[in-house]
């Protein structure tokens, strides 16, 4: 097996919850055959990373929950994170990719062409004909010799239409790139739930399994876990939110599974909400509150449903990003959560990804100067 495999499939992290009357997170650290890696405090949470022989344990005091969570990870856990790379000068600039929405309604794909001439991707998109041809083409444009240089591609859930055009990207074109890391973080397919969960859902996930093992056995994996923060290039990154955080009650809707990220350019930042789901937007508010603030969000599942008016309001952005067509924004404007940020003052721009044309945001991002671009 691939030493840098996390959790294979079959084997779950380790959730234990504690209220803040029963333990401490010193307490917790001292009932513990390991030593101290790393202790930071993010606004009111803390986190601590262990690491042992056998076992890593991640332990998360939420103060905003009135919780402590002890997540005893399997080893081999732990992957070395990048270490900060200053710009060389260059240009950072988002992509937010023309996905196919002709067949299916969904699909998200976001592009980072970072200062050093690298690429970070989000998702990718579905498995539709021709999406791994068009993102191709879109990095080959970007950097028009060599191999492409692809410094992280981030998964923020297993469903096909953020993962599927990553698998037929890799089929065709493994021999053409060059990839530092995969970074996501995906449940077990071992857990009591996961019998209710769509079996195309749970065939993805082994699909991807094959395809990050067999095919591409020397990329590092690195799993996410709230609390993180690290910087690749021009861009610096902190995780909000994993499914880590829901258990031990039930997932519910897979899409409560996405990880959430926030990554910002030059103190620019942006949410991206995947496809995050009310009940888990709930617990995120209560972790963060106002820290939730960002400059620019994705708006979580395309618009379909997901996210609270609460989210919105604490993350209070000047652009809203939507990884749908205009058919789907259309259709779905009226719903509480769409109307409230459609209408809300703070937005200057809505930014429709839609099947027209691919947009770049250099960035820092001023609201108007987005352009749009063939690829």
């Amino acid at each position: 097996m691939n030493p840098y495999i996390p959790y294979p499939f079959n084997t779950p992290s380790e959730v234990e919850v504690f209220s803040e009357g029963d333990t401490t997170v010193d307490a917790l650290i001292k009932t513990l055959p390991v030593g101290t890696v790393s202790d930071k405090t993010i606004e009111k949470n803390r986190f601590v990373f262990c690491q042992g022989e056998e076992n890593d344990y991640y332990i998360c005091h939420y103060p905003g929950r009135g919780e402590i969570r002890k997540i005893t990870c399997p080893k081999p856990a732990f992957t070395p994170r990048p270490e900060h790379s200053p710009s060389k000068g260059g240009e950072t600039a988002l992509y937010q990719i023309d996905v196919d929405n002709r067949r299916i309604n969904c699909g998200m794909s976001y592009v980072y062409h970072l200062s050093d001439g690298r690429f970070f991707i989000l998702d990718g998109g579905y498995f539709t004909y021709g999406e791994r041809e068009r993102l191709y083409a879109l990095l080959r444009k970007a950097s028009p010799e060599g191999k492409l240089r692809i410094a992280g591609w981030f998964f923020s859930h297993a469903h096909q239409d953020h993962l599927g055009c990553f698998i037929e990207f890799i089929l065709k074109y493994r021999d053409e790139i060059e990839i530092d890391a995969l970074y996501y973080t995906f449940p077990s397919l071992s857990l009591d739930e996961a019998v209710r969960w769509k079996q195309s859902d749970n065939a993805t996930m082994r699909e991807f399994d094959y395809t990050v093992n067999m095919i591409l056995p020397d990329v590092k994996h690195v799993h996410l876990h709230t609390g993180e923060t690290f910087s690749i290039a021009s861009l610096d990154f902190e995780v909000l939110f994993t499914h880590e955080d829901i258990y031990p009650e039930s997932v519910g809707a897979f899409n409560n599974t996405s990880t959430i990220l926030r990554i910002s350019c030059e103190g620019q930042s942006i949410l991206f909400l995947g496809d995050l789901q009310t009940a888990s937007c709930r617990k995120l508010e209560a972790m963060w509150g106002s820290y939730l603030k960002s400059d620019m969000i994705q708006v979580a599942h395309h618009g379909f449903n997901g996210s609270t008016v609460e989210t919105y309001a604490l993350v209070s952005p000047t652009v809203a990003l939507w990884p749908t067509c205009q058919e789907g924004y259309n259709g779905n404007c009226e719903r509480e959560v769409n109307a409230f940020i459609i209408r809300m003052e703070s937005v200057k721009e809505h930014l429709i990804s839609g099947f027209v044309k691919t947009r770049k945001l250099s960035l820092p991002y001023t609201p108007g100067t987005s352009t749009l671009i063939e690829h």
